[in-house]
This record gives structure tokens, sequence and C-alpha cells, in this order.
């Protein structure tokens, strides 16, 4: 039991440095929009272990890359986004690599609008108005393209690209395995 649990933990903590790596360094960051592709990991993380772990995941990959690779200061506020992001990634998504391919897909839209647009146009936006001092009817047109564009490239991305990851990820020769487990 404690060898499954290690595991688990051990194949979080590798999408939590991929997360940061395709978040902070692969990504197109500015002071006021990011457009990359972090959110897999984490959504793989939510397929696979459900929305505590993501939301953990998304956290702690937000605490990391604040310190590893600084875009701009901490502000602990966009930790508590990152956290309920993955937390509704986890909601919507948990086992979605199990589900038919038609709810995969509404599935996968709801979680790409509600964190798009709850998360990251309407929180994130108001933190950077906090923390940058900018004003938000500044910032929402650009805030607001960046969603759209994250909502149209996540509905497409998770039903089709994450979800067979996953599946994957579960089995190997038709048998169920443990993620991330080698076989020799």
């Amino acid at each position: 039991m404690k060898t499954e649990r290690t595991k688990m933990i051990i194949s979080i903590a590798i999408m939590v440095a991929c997360q940061v790596v395709l978040e902070r360094v692969l990504a197109i960051n500015t002071m006021v929009v990011k457009i990359g592709f972090g959110f897999v990991p984490l959504v793989i993380v939510a397929i696979l272990y459900g929305p505590w772990w993501a939301a953990v995941a998304g956290a702690l990959a937000d605490i990391i890359g604040t310190f590893a690779v600084p875009i701009g200061p901490y502000f602990p506020g966009f930790t508590v986004t990152a956290f309920l992001a993955g937390m509704i990634y986890g909601l919507y998504l948990k086992n979605l690599d199990k589900i038919d391919m038609k709810k995969a897909i509404i599935r996968s839209i709801l979680a790409a609008v509600t964190v798009s647009v709850v998360i990251s146009l309407v929180l994130n936006t108001a933190m950077i108005a906090i923390v940058f001092n900018y004003g938000v009817m500044v910032l929402l047109p650009s805030r607001a393209i960046q969603a759209g564009e994250m909502i149209v490239v996540q509905s497409i991305l998770i039903p089709l690209f994450c979800r067979n990851i996953c599946r994957m990820l579960r089995t190997k020769g038709g048998k169920k395995r443990n993620v991330f487990h080698s076989h020799t």
C-alpha cells in the first residue's frame, strides 16, 4: 500500500515539474497575459487522481514556479487561484479517460470555460490589478482574448490528448497497471 502511494506522489511531483517548465519556461509570459500548455500536466493529475491532488499540484506548481522562475512578485492570491483551478479540473475531469467521448467533450468544455472565465478572466485579472496597480478595465480586453483562446485550445486538447495519455498510463497491453510503473 505504501508503495502505491509513493508511486502516486512521485507521479504527481513529475507532473508538477512539467507544469512549472510548461508555464514558466516554455510559455509566452507577460505581466498581463500568459499563453502556454501548463494546464496539460494539471489536467493529467486531475483525470488520474481527482480534485484534491490536482488542487495541491496546482498550488505547488505556482509556489515552486514563482521562486524558481519568477515573472513577478509572489502573491498568495495566485496560489489560491492555482489551487482552485486544480480543484475545478478535478471535479469535472476525474476519470475522464473512462467515459465515452461525447461526455468527455462536454466535461472538458465545461472545465475549460469555468477555469478560463472564473479563474483566469475574473480572479486572476483582479489579482493582477491589485499586484501591479493596473486598472481592471485596461486589463480586460487582452485577458478576455486570452481566456477565449484557452477555452478553444483546452476544449480540443483535454478530450483528445490528455484523455488518451491517461488511458495509456493506466493500461499496457490491455492490462490495468499502476501509473508511471516501469516494467522490466
